[in-house]
């Protein structure tokens, strides 16, 4: 429980199942970072390894930095 939240929340949110507190959330990214998980927002490239997600039928998939 890095976050401090229990498995369970993270199971619910993985699945969809609620989509989070705000305090929640920030908790989770807070533990994800201190691990070194680099949060990009649109339009922004990782400064290392690192992998994006398509977000439509048009935009390509980039894995690694830059």
């Amino acid at each position: 429980m890095m976050a401090g939240v229990s498995a369970m929340t993270i199971t619910r949110f993985e699945n969809g199942h609620t989509k989070g507190y705000p305090d929640t959330l920030s908790a989770i990214r807070f533990a994800l970072e201190g691990k070194g998980i680099q949060f990009l927002e649109g339009g922004t490239v990782s400064t290392g390894v690192g992998v994006t997600l398509k977000t439509g039928p048009d935009d390509t998939t980039q894995f690694g930095g830059g």
